[in-house]
């Protein structure tokens, strides 16, 4: 069987899209898999505006929020082609609402959150969770040698903000912390910096911290129709293992289970108080945080690359080797 030439697009335009690496990760990833005999990469407008589709999949990847998007004249074109639509989303359950209409300009949905799967109610549906985007991937360093002792990097979504004030009035905040992302200096002072950090800033922090602190989004654009609980890691939770950096994640019903061992890959919590108690942990043992560390990392490559999920996405709709 030959194999099948994809190109790899978005689901809104590039002016409005905040998470075009992602795309250029999957694209990556779709490289790293060998299953095509050739990977295109295009932005959702100049496929649209092209003439004609020369791929056999056309792979769109991200938020259906953009309402300016032809996704109609897209899929009348590849269908003309005789191109296989497949439209990934990961923005799910956030904007459920906005990217339940996009079923109809597609011959295959994909969300990235398992517990929307269920609601969009069609066969043509699956799940597949994002991963680790390998501009990510670096050494682990010595525990020894890491200057940080909490790193978190993200936007002051309530709950985040609500966690983080409590650290910075914890003994924690005694601790060397490093704090960065938009609306976080109002609340947290002088522990926090509004700076944003390119992506090779962060996975070198990542890397150079004893622990990296993941507390999920809670703030929904449009998820009113069925109020859904996220529960599956969203794409930080694999790009710091893959930085080699151990990382404690607020168990907040995420089931992070079914990708990394709980107190051997990954740490939890549920209160702000239990963080100083791991911080002190991993300065007195650094053997333990480098084994974390190794332990996620190893993982991450074995299970976790968007070359893992493109070949899970190729046996979802069926065209798979």
């Amino acid at each position: 069987m030959s194999r099948p030439s994809i190109i790899v697009t978005g689901l809104s335009p590039d002016r409005r899209n905040t998470n075009s690496r992602i795309r250029t990760a999957v694209t990556e990833g779709a490289k790293e898999s060998g299953l095509f005999s050739s990977v295109d990469q295009k932005a959702i407008e100049v496929v649209t505006a092209s003439d004609d589709i020369a791929s056999d999949i056309v792979f769109a990847v991200g938020g259906g929020a953009e309402d300016t998007v032809q996704f109609e004249q897209l899929y009348r074109k590849a269908k003309a082609a005789g191109a296989t639509v497949v439209f990934w989303t990961h923005e799910d359950p956030y904007e459920f609402d906005l990217n339940h209409r996009l079923l109809d300009y597609c011959d295959w949905f994909l969300t990235n959150e398992r517990s929307a799967l269920p609601y969009y109610e069609s066969p043509r549906t699956g799940w597949l969770p994002l991963g680790a985007d390998q501009s990510f991937a670096r050494e682990v360093i010595p525990f020894r040698n890491r200057e940080i002792d909490m790193f978190f990097c993200g936007y002051g979504y309530p709950l985040r903000l609500h966690i983080l004030e409590r650290i910075v009035a914890s003994p924690a905040q005694n601790f060397n912390l490093a704090i960065f992302g938009p609306n976080l200096e109002e609340t947290l002072g002088r522990y926090a910096s509004e700076r944003r950090l390119s992506t090779a800033e962060m996975a070198e922090t990542c890397a150079h911290s004893r622990l990296t602190l993941n507390i999920g989004r809670d703030l929904d654009i449009a998820n009113n129709r069925f109020n859904i609980i996220p529960e599956t890691p969203g794409p930080r939770t694999f790009d710091v293992a893959l930085s080699g950096a151990p990382q404690i994640m607020f168990d907040d019903g995420v089931d992070i289970d079914h990708f990394y061992e709980r107190g051997k890959e990954i740490l939890m919590f549920d209160n702000a108080g239990e963080i100083e108690g791991h911080i002190k942990a991993l300065q007195e043992d650094p053997d333990l945080g480098e084994r974390i560390a190794r332990a996620a990392k190893e993982r991450t490559e074995r299970e976790h690359l968007y070359s893992h999920r493109v070949t899970k996405m190729m046996e979802i709709i069926g065209t798979g080797g």
